[in-house]
């Protein structure tokens, strides 16, 4: 996929920048899971390999 509106070599994600999955699709020609992540202003399809669990306390955890 592509950005349109950023340059064809511009930063969309810094390693270390906390996202929200969004979606999960199949990438058929890899036979893997790709993540839509929600970033601060974008949104990307990322690998399973390149997702961390956030660090516990950084997001408000409820029992609910």
């Amino acid at each position: 996929g592509s950005h349109p509106e950023r340059a064809e070599d511009a930063l969309l994600a810094a390693r270390g920048d906390v996202g929200e999955i969004v979606n999960i699709g199949h990438a058929q020609e890899l036979n893997e899971p790709v993540y839509l992540v929600q970033f601060a202003d974008c949104v990307v399809g990322c690998l399973e390999i390149e997702l961390v669990p956030a660090p516990l306390g950084l997001l408000s955890e409820t029992d609910a």
